[in-house]
């Protein structure tokens, strides 16, 4: 069984019949990259869909946190005038009140340690609308983070990197999957709905004009320095550890030649950084 099933087990959910959502209204959007999808042995756990103007995620009921989360940027993505605020972070009212995280969870502590509400679609993503920007606050789309040294910083230069390799880097559009890890005895939960506290993130970037792709992991925790190359791990390795199948739109042979490998670092000037 893969790594993934073992740590949600160890979290004390229960294995569950096939529950993935069909998506239709985001799989044309997304369809480029495809969809993520769960392989068979690691489905755990109760899941439902969400469509947004801007992302679309697979809410876990359990873990109280995306499986994963999908974006397909463009510059015009990061254009407009669409402002973030502090007082927008939400409960999901979609997902039933006993399967959502509460803003009252993320308020909470474990070990004494508080945790960020960490954007998975980044709010900095999509200035293109207002009501987009304000869909990236929804909870469902968070997940706990390590705030000074990750998502303040390390895990924000990887996000402003693929905003720099759109608007100065070479890339015209790119599909971004991002989403949690878990080790195999995790044993970190938030709040009253027990909200599960990743022990590491990944992203999946993909490149469907130069057929190129690129992943990274980077662990939950303070991290030193600006540079994103030490974190790169194969597409391969993510699935392994998520249990989930990425790049589903592509043909098997085009996935097996991008996903085998760690890619070598995408480049961009550091003038270009956009301002979160």
């Amino acid at each position: 069984m893969l790594r993934s099933a073992l740590a949600l087990a160890a979290l004390g959910l229960a294995l569950a019949a096939p529950a993935r959502a069909d998506f239709d209204a985001c799989r044309a959007t997304y369809a480029e990259a495809g969809l993520p999808e769960r392989l068979g042995e690691s489905e755990v756990g109760e899941v439902q869909d969400r469509c947004f103007k801007g992302f679309a995620l697979l809410y876990n009921k359990q873990t109280k946190i995306p499986d994963w989360v999908i974006e397909r940027l463009t510059i015009n993505s990061f254009r407009g005038h669409a402002t973030r605020s502090k007082s927008a972070f939400a409960a999901d009212t979609v997902v039933a009140d006993d399967e959502r995280a509460e803003l009252s969870d993320y308020r909470a502590t474990w070990n004494g340690q508080r945790f960020d509400r960490g954007h998975q679609a980044p709010a900095a993503n999509d200035k293109f609308n207002q009501e987009a920007m304000d869909e990236t606050f929804v909870l469902s789309n968070m997940a706990p983070q390590v705030g000074i040294g990750f998502n303040r910083h390390a895990w924000s230069y990887l996000e402003k990197a693929v905003r720099g390799w759109i608007v100065c880097g070479g890339h015209e559009r790119l599909y971004v999957m991002t989403g949690p890890i878990y080790s195999p005895d995790p044993k970190k939960v938030l709040g009253p709905k027990k909200v599960a506290i990743p022990d590491a993130f990944y992203k999946v970037i993909y490149d469907p004009t130069h057929g190129r792709a690129i992943a990274f992991v980077l662990e939950n925790k303070p991290l030193k320095g600006r540079a994103l190359s030490p974190y790169r791990v194969s597409i391969a390795e993510v699935e392994e550890r998520t249990g989930i199948n990425f790049l589903t739109g592509l043909d098997e042979r085009k996935q097996t030649v991008l996903e085998s490998n760690v890619a070598p670092m995408w480049g961009y000037s550091r003038r270009c950084d956009l301002r979160d």
